[in-house]
C-alpha cells in the first residue's frame, strides 16, 4: 500500500515489479517472506490480488507468460484505501506494499 500511496503504479513483467519493489524498499530490512525470484513474487501476487482489489488497488496478473515473462499491473483503483486494515498487517501483503 505504501508503494501505491506514494503515487506509484506499475505495468510490466513480474520480474520488473520485483526489481521496482526492491528499489522502493531500499535499505529497509526484508524478512524471510521477501521473494527471491520473479516466480516467487508471481505466486504471492496471485494470492493477494483479491485482497488488494478489496482495498481499492487495481491488481492483475496474466495467467500465461508472454515472450518476456508474466505481465502484471498494480495501481490505485477507484476505491479508497482503508488504513490499518487486517490485510496490511499480513506479511505477504508487505511484499507488495514494499515494507
Amino acid at each position: 500500500i505504501k508503494y501505491i500511496e506514494a503515487g506509484k503504479s506499475f505495468a510490466g513483467t513480474v520480474g520488473n515489479l520485483l526489481r521496482e519493489l526492491e528499489i522502493f524498499a531500499g535499505d529497509r530490512e526484508r524478512g524471510d517472506y521477501w521473494p527471491r525470484s520473479a516466480k516467487g513474487l508471481g505466486d504471492q501476487f496471485r494470492r493477494i490480488c483479491p485482497a488488494l482489489r478489496q482495498l481499492g488497488i487495481e491488481a492483475t496478473i496474466d495467467s500465461k507468460p508472454q515472450r518476456d515473462g508474466v505481465h502484471c499491473t498494480l495501481r490505485r483503483g477507484s476505491y479508497e484505501i482503508v488504513p490499518d486494515s487486517p490485510i496490511q498487517r499480513n506479511p505477504v501483503f508487505a511484499l507488495v506494499a514494499g515494507v
